[in-house]
């Protein structure tokens, strides 16, 4: 997909609809931003809570326990 868009005051950039649903991303979402070869690329940074709940559990841990080993 392939859009043109505006820089705004103080450097923002604002998302179609449309590129955040491409991407994946809703409102709250981290994204990655690098520039590579004069390209600005953007990936979402999966949370990690979700992909704990899709994945098939192999340890017990409570949430507590969970946070306290991110936050460490």
């Amino acid at each position: 997909m392939k859009t043109i868009l505006k820089i705004c005051r103080k450097g923002a950039i604002y998302l179609s609809k449309k590129i955040l649903e491409s991407l994946g991303a809703q409102e709250g979402d981290h994204l990655s931003v690098k520039v590579e070869n004069g390209k600005l690329i953007l990936e979402v940074i999966p949370d990690p809570l979700l992909l704990a709940a899709r994945t098939k559990k192999w340890a017990w841990t409570t949430v507590e326990e969970f946070e306290k080993g991110i936050r460490a």
